[in-house]
């Protein structure tokens, strides 16, 4: 076998048979130990009968009335049941069932005879209690028969099992052994020819005679790269340039994946976990430097009937244009986002007070309004804005983007479009409502 796989494989069949051979070899130990505990058994249960026939016996032979006769006889009935169930135990068992028949034969008797011959009843109970003690030799002797034959056969289990197990694993051991050693042989070759490699020398090759297959492959690819590296042999200048060449390009692929993950793809803004991510970021930042921040909640008014009316082109130049509009608006300290559909979301960040955000919101709103161009038709939208302070209003995230989602509703649902924060209402000189239309 020239192959590293086929002496893996051959040595997995073998440990694959040395298992089963101590699979099978643990089977027979646990049916010949099930065997003795079933023998056993029946055993103990035969002395357990004969216990209570030795002992209704003594009741007998000390009042010998009726009723002590026929419990000595129900005794005598079981006892021989249970031999005629299990005479096939045994060749043991056919003498203690001829025994046991003979004690009822007796048992018979011994009841014709009545009160008359006393003479012939001591003769049968003498006869009873000779019975009685041959059968339990008769147990004893087949107690010792068993366990001696069971032992025999269950030494007799476990040295072939021994003699087998140590055989295959002397195999399993030669096949480990002659693969240690191709193996060793192999990854000496290959470090040889590493170390030529290290030392500058291009033009050596690994010699594959006397090797796996694996290893004649590796060394094939080897020689063939130390080929190409003798071929393409750059000086250390173009080397080190090509290597800031290719960094910089890995380093401008990772910037641009990072800004393709953060950003919405329609209109370049943060989408919804980069937003929230940086949301959390400006809460951190404003509770270090006790400023404060206002969320603005949008909602483009009427988009959905363009979008129905005029298209989904349509519906994605709105998306750009209020894109735009809100980068024109506000600052680039700020924070904005497209959470998805027509919601965008604005962070209004590093606020010393709240008095400038509700006219920042009406001038946003203001030119939102002015009417968009899109293959000659002017589309006009204009927004639902829901506005929530942090951290006056409360300083949890999640809670401020759902206040200012509140508001904005309150805003969409009144008659016309407006800026609502019902927070910012009870400040002095401010209105629930705010009409900018």
């Amino acid at each position: 076998m020239g192959s590293l796989t086929q002496k893996l494989t051959l040595l997995f069949f073998s440990t694959l048979l040395v298992v089963g051979v101590v699979a099978h070899s643990l089977l027979n130990v646990y049916e010949e130990q099930n065997s003795i505990r079933q023998e056993m058994a029946v055993i103990n249960l035969t002395q357990s009968n004969l216990e209570q026939l030795r002992n209704q016996l003594s009741l007998f032979l000390q009042y010998q009335d009726e009723e002590s006769y026929d419990q000595l006889f129900v005794a005598q009935q079981k006892l021989s049941e249970h031999i005629q169930q299990t005479s096939g135990f045994h060749r043991t068992m056919s003498n203690l069932e001829r025994m046991c028949k003979t004690f009822q034969d007796l048992l018979i008797h011994e009841r014709s005879l009545g009160n008359a011959n006393y003479a012939a009843k001591e003769l049968l109970h003498s006869r009873y209690n000779m019975i009685v003690l041959s059968m339990d030799e008769e147990l004893s002797f087949l107690q010792r028969n068993v366990l001696e034959k069971r032992l025999g056969q269950l030494t007799n289990v476990i040295v072939k099992s021994g003699i087998s197990l140590v055989c295959f694993t002397l195999l399993v051991s030669v096949v480990t052994f002659l693969i240690l050693k191709r193996f060793k042989k192999g990854c000496s070759v290959l470090q040889s020819g590493f170390n030529q490699l290290s030392h500058g020398d291009l033009e050596s090759r690994i010699s594959s005679k006397g090797i796996d297959e694996e290893f004649v492959v590796v060394a094939d690819r080897f020689n063939s790269m130390k080929t190409s590296l003798r071929q393409i042999t750059v000086t250390r200048e173009q080397l080190e340039l090509e290597v800031l060449r290719q960094t910089a390009e890995l380093r401008a692929q990772k910037e641009q994946l990072v800004y393709l993950s953060e950003r919405d793809p329609l209109t370049g803004l943060k989408n919804r976990r980069a937003f929230m991510t940086a949301l959390e970021d400006a809460a951190i930042k404003a509770n270090r430097s006790g400023l404060k921040m206002a969320l603005l909640f949008i909602d483009l008014n009427k988009f959905k009937e363009i979008n129905d009316t005029y298209g989904h082109d349509a519906g994605d130049e709105i998306l750009c244009r209020v894109a735009e509009r809100m980068v024109d608006c506000f600052r680039h300290s700020d924070i904005l986002g497209r959470l998805g559909g027509d919601e965008f979301v604005v962070c209004l960040d590093l606020l010393t007070s709240y008095d400038g955000v509700i006219s920042k919101a009406e001038q946003f709103a203001e030119q939102m309004s002015a009417p968009i161009l899109f293959h000659g038709h002017h589309l006009q939208v204009t927004p639902s804005i829901g506005i929530s302070c942090y951290p006056d209003q409360s300083s949890s995230i999640l809670e401020l983007v759902k206040l200012a989602d509140e508001d904005m509703y309150q805003a969409k649902n009144a008659n016309g479009d407006f800026v609502v924060s019902r927070f910012l209402a009870q400040a002095p000189d401010m209105a629930l409502l705010k009409e900018f239309k």
